[in-house]
């Protein structure tokens, strides 16, 4: 399954009017494209199962802005009851959950920036 369905966002950004793709980490800063969306269960997974992944400093340089891009907006998931049960136990906190993650998106900044 490709990555963008495990994240079940390419069909909300298709009912947006938008054409969305699924990038390597190499193809990032490279590719025409105008926001890039970057899942939190993406980035923890790189970070705590695949260290040595060309991911992870593709994922420093957008977090750090140097790869010439900015965090335009963030969305993070809630549901119903959350607050009953984060109260129980922090460990329930929606955006861990399976199937409910956040995403953060990224947009090119004005002015290109060179990576090192």
């Amino acid at each position: 399954m490709p990555v963008s369905q495990y994240y079940r966002i390419v069909t909300p950004l298709r009912a947006a009017g938008l054409a969305p793709r699924s990038l390597p980490a190499e193809e990032w800063f490279t590719a025409d494209i105008d926001a890039f969306v970057l899942p939190e269960t993406h980035v923890i997974k790189m970070h705590r199962s695949h260290p040595d992944r060309p991911d992870i400093p593709a994922i420093e340089a957008l977090e750090s802005g140097v790869a010439g891009w900015h965090e335009a907006a963030r969305w993070e998931p809630s549901y119903w009851a959350q607050d009953h049960y984060t109260i129980l136990d922090p460990g329930f906190a929606g955006d861990l959950l399976p199937g409910a993650q956040g995403f953060r998106v990224f947009l090119r900044n004005a002015e290109p920036t060179e990576l090192p």
